[in-house]
């Protein structure tokens, strides 16, 4: 049980020269204590004998624990400073104090006839988000006794506990992500009031980096709950909320990514999910690779449920802050009639593959042109374009029409690693068709010597289209 700062009854079993011994009682709960002559009073005593007897029962504070013996420390001199202040009515209310000396160590600050001290480690915290220097007046509140300096505990982050469940004004200082992965996207964002820091949320908020500003103010509500040392706080829009309704297109912001969908925000904790098969309509789908937690896509509304759930449609990524490593689909295409019909393709495709192939067949190795002029050569996409593959030389294969189609069909594929085709089982009829095809198993491509063509790209049709 964590007891330190509470106030118990100390009874005294045992007086040395400079320490005594006894039992502390805490919420009717018993422990083993002790206290140094130096925490019995501000006075010079020589000796714990001459002040203490057996059997005195002691209002004291409980200071610090010594795990190797099991026992705790107590102060009566901690404890007469603090009854002080509550008698003074000091005590777990807003005070203004000068800063005495701001040192690494700690912050000194002083009220009258009171020295309080902010820890070292609470000083390193504020001194990354406000500057506070020597002769500084700030607000703060004690709320303990210090054993080791002998003065009072004060706390500034300790304030956010007067304005619980309040609407107070915030001033935002620091905005910063945190966490982005494919499963969540998580922001902190520090704010200031009155000289107290709060921990605002951002889990509902859409577009976090833009609903906050460095130094803008914003209305939250402080509650029970801390995140490290900061009081966790809502987050207030007064933003008018704009209708949406099915068949709208709009900007969401993806939260998670997930194989199975994409979860977003939509507006101030209204939510909306993308399926899979609006996003990529294959059997094995890896939707980290097109989407990310912090993207900003455009999307259209298919449905709305009655609990205010959204149904999307992914069309096309506006943002993304984040460099994917999978370079095999364009994120940007636009679908042809807005979400039906297939993408635009680059009229330059054809043309550009077609010639760096020159005419030739990549699975057969045929030459299908009549004088390098006219050919029935066509450009077929690895990744299909239907699937956001990229209008790109690295993403295309000169096919000649039947191959094309048997390509595209998952009849044949091309075997990552070695760069040979591969047969489906489907082709097993004796028809002309199918032997023909059948006798491409094994064979290994042609392609240019100045094309590049990513492992990854042939990796995604054999999983993806081959059958």
């Amino acid at each position: 049980m964590f007891i330190i700062g509470k106030l118990a009854r100390f009874t005294v079993s045992l007086v040395k020269f400079n320490i005594c011994y006894g039992k502390i009682i805490v919420n009717d709960v018993e422990y083993q204590g002790f206290m140094h002559v130096s925490q019995y009073s501000n006075e010079y005593i020589k000796s714990l004998t001459d002040a203490i007897n057996v059997g005195d029962i002691i209002n004291v504070v409980v200071c610090l624990e010594d795990e190797v013996n099991g026992v705790w420390e107590v102060s009566k001199l901690g404890y007469d400073k603090i009854q002080s202040c509550v008698l003074d009515g000091y005590y777990n209310v807003k005070l203004q104090f000068e800063v005495v000396n701001c040192g690494e160590r700690g912050i000194i600050l002083s009220r009258n006839d009171i020295v309080a001290r902010i820890s070292k480690n609470e000083t390193e915290i504020l001194k990354e988000y406000v500057t506070i220097t020597n002769d500084s007046i700030i607000n703060a509140v004690i709320c303990d006794y210090d054993i080791l300096s002998k003065s009072l505990k004060a706390s500034v982050l300790k304030l956010s506990n007067l304005y619980i469940d309040e609407e107070i004004q915030a001033k935002i200082l620091s905005i910063s992500k945190i966490s982005s992965n494919k499963l969540r996207l998580k922001w902190q964002v520090v704010g200031e009031y009155d000289g107290t820091l709060f921990s605002i949320d951002t889990e509902g908020v859409f577009r976090p980096d833009l609903a906050f500003e460095i130094n803008k103010v914003v209305k939250i509500k402080p509650y029970d709950k801390k995140i490290g040392k900061f009081r966790r706080a809502t987050f207030i829009s007064e933003s008018p909320m704009t209708p949406i309704s099915i068949g709208d297109e709009i900007e969401t912001y993806v939260q998670n990514a997930l194989n199975y969908g994409a979860f977003c925000l939509i507006r101030n904790n209204i939510s909306g999910m993308i399926h899979h098969k609006d996003i990529q309509n294959t059997p094995n789908p890896n939707i980290d690779d097109i989407l990310t937690s912090g993207d900003l896509i455009k999307c259209k509304v298919i449905s709305i449920s009655d609990d205010n759930k959204y149904a999307l449609s992914f069309i096309s990524m506006v943002k993304s802050d984040i460099e994917r490593k999978c370079t095999m689909f364009d994120l940007t295409s636009q679908k042809k009639g807005a979400t039906t019909g297939g993408f635009h393709r680059d009229p330059r495709f054809r043309k550009e593959v077609i010639a760096l192939f020159n005419n030739i067949c990549a699975v057969c190795g045929d030459d299908y042109s009549i004088n390098n002029e006219i050919t029935s050569c066509e450009a077929a996409h690895i990744v299909p374009r239907s699937m956001r593959g990229v209008d790109d030389l690295s993403n295309g294969l000169c096919l000649c029409k039947i191959h094309h189609w048997a390509f595209d069909e998952g009849l044949i594929s091309i075997d990552p690693d070695s760069l040979e085709v591969n047969v489906s089982k489907r082709c097993h009829s004796e028809s002309f068709l199918a032997s023909a095809i059948r006798a491409l198993n094994g064979r290994r491509i042609y392609l240019p010597v100045n094309l590049n063509i990513p492992k990854s790209h042939f990796e995604w049709h054999y999983k993806n289209v081959f059958e």
